[in-house]
């Protein structure tokens, strides 16, 4: 877990990531369920597989976390490459450093908005951290709905793995 301490302009997206943190643990404690469905491609998702999307999710903490905002030179993991859960908590628990890294700077200049080429074709934009900080949760839940899918696909019933759980 990240566990820092921030002032008060960070302080919401730590307790926010926390809030993300406990709702990815039920998604990969589900994953272990799913045990080697975790890397059956799916026609209906692009022949993509529930790995295969959690590797992307890492991807998108790195790129925009780690390249755009703190201007660090990252390497992907490469999906194909990544063939047991213990790989996926690795590539996890290389994020949470990332997020704790980029709160620490979020810290330090809340008020600075970082600048820089993205996207395909590349172009300049101008964001908040708060903004890109944003963008990478929810594109997080946004592929934790469709990991559920394709669970749910491969004849496993998903948890509840909303914020607020009942």
């Amino acid at each position: 877990m990240v566990n820092l301490c921030m002032n008060n302009s960070t302080k919401y997206l730590t307790q926010q990531y926390q809030l993300v943190l406990s709702s990815r643990n039920v998604v990969m404690e589900y994953c272990y369920r799913l045990d080697d469905k975790l890397f059956v491609k799916l026609s209906s998702f692009n022949d993509k597989s529930i790995s295969d999307l959690l590797v992307h999710i890492t991807h998108v903490y790195t790129l925009w976390l780690g390249q755009f905002a703190l201007r660090k030179k990252v390497v992907f993991a490469e999906p194909e490459k990544i063939n047991n859960l213990e790989m996926l908590h690795q590539l996890y628990e290389g994020v949470n450093n990332l997020v704790a890294e980029f709160l620490k700077y979020a810290e330090q200049t809340s008020s600075k908005e970082i600048s820089g080429d993205a996207g395909i074709p590349p172009q300049y934009i101008t964001r908040s951290p708060f903004e890109i900080f944003t963008h990478v949760i929810t594109h997080e839940f946004h592929h934790k709905g469709q990991i559920l899918i394709m669970g749910r696909q491969l004849g496993l019933v998903p948890p509840d793995t909303d914020i607020i759980r009942f």
